[in-house]
């Protein structure tokens, strides 16, 4: 499968213009996980809530 950074310009400009939601992400323990959850916060769409056994 081929990774298109442009496949999704229009859901990340649209996102973009409401600011960042908060995204719970539950047992990221996975590097996919954390990664997916950095690159969301960082194109400003989310804030990422860690949430982990304790």
């Amino acid at each position: 499968m081929e990774h298109d950074d442009g496949a999704f310009a229009d859901f990340l400009t649209a996102a973009q213009q409401h600011g960042p939601l908060p995204m719970a992400v539950v047992h990221p323990c996975s590097h996919e996980a954390l990664q997916g959850a950095l690159e969301a916060a960082e194109q400003g769409i989310a804030s990422p809530i860690l949430v982990g056994p304790a």
